[in-house]
């Protein structure tokens, strides 16, 4: 008996150990495979990236490599750009944050809001840092981007934006591939997406802490109807990514950091 106690302790604290150093550390790039025609190969989209205590800013450095390694001709980032900026201010240096995410390659560059980056002072810089890296950041707007005939819709937040005051005010547009892009995916429960194409989101983490056949263990305020992974809404398809960084607690389990490559596949 107490040999079994002894193992399932030792398998305790190894899996604690993995999800605290090991996991939240490393970073991906996954391609998901979306079966649609679109007027662009594929986009690269990456989001909670949570840059503060939890999640160095170093690692932009990593993110930036990674990205311009897929080659795509637009990079959508998903909001939450910094974990706290009031408790990581002394280590953080927004400019040189620009900086390096000025190098993505990217011809067009686009960004939301998130929580994040209205809550813990952040609103403050959140704008600036995007437009000085050369990033279009959307706040219930449309881009649109006639070259490819792409319409980006970019909702604000949707816990400390405007999103919900007139949530349908933003439409798609006939003859353009629609793209909806909103930090939280549970928006997309609360309006109409039916003429969008595809939708993306982060905000989730994935659930950030996931168990084989359970699946994940923590819920986030508009992340509860969409975690992660590819799902449809009638005829639109929604892709709610894990996300880079952490929050709160500094652990992943089976949600592996990630960049995603979303490649369509269609006529």
């Amino acid at each position: 008996m107490l040999k079994t106690l002894s193992i399932i302790l030792i398998v305790f604290v190894l899996i604690f150990c993995y999800a605290s150093y090991v996991e939240p550390n490393r970073l991906i790039t996954k391609e998901v495979k979306i079966e649609m025609s679109a007027p662009v190969e594929n986009i690269v989209f990456f989001t909670d990236t949570h840059f503060g205590t939890n999640y160095p800013q170093g690692k932009a450095e990593e993110i930036v490599e990674k990205i311009n390694a897929i080659d795509a001709p637009i990079v959508i980032f998903g909001g939450d750009l910094l974990d706290s900026y009031w408790q990581d201010e002394k280590i953080l240096d927004l400019s040189s944050l620009s900086a390096t995410l000025s190098k993505i390659k990217a011809k067009y560059k686009i960004a939301v809001w998130g929580n994040h980056d209205y809550g813990g002072g952040a609103y403050r810089y959140y704008e600036q840092i995007m437009e000085d890296a050369g990033f279009i950041l959307l706040k219930q707007d449309n881009l649109f981007i006639e070259e490819y005939q792409l319409n980006i819709v970019g909702f604000d937040d949707l816990q400390l934006g405007t999103s919900m005051i007139d949530p349908n005010q933003l439409k798609a547009e006939s003859g353009y591939f629609n793209l909806y892009v909103s930090h939280e995916p549970d928006l997309f429960s609360a309006i109409d997406v039916s003429e969008a194409d595809l939708c993306l989101s982060g905000h989730s983490h994935g659930g950030q802490i996931a168990l084989p056949f359970i699946g994940s263990l923590i819920s986030n305020m508009g992340a509860r109807n969409y975690i992660k992974g590819v799902y449809n809404i009638d005829a639109t398809k929604l892709f709610v990514s894990s996300g880079i960084g952490t929050t709160k607690l500094k652990l992943r389990l089976f949600n592996v950091p990630e960049i995603v490559n979303i490649v369509f596949e269609g006529e």
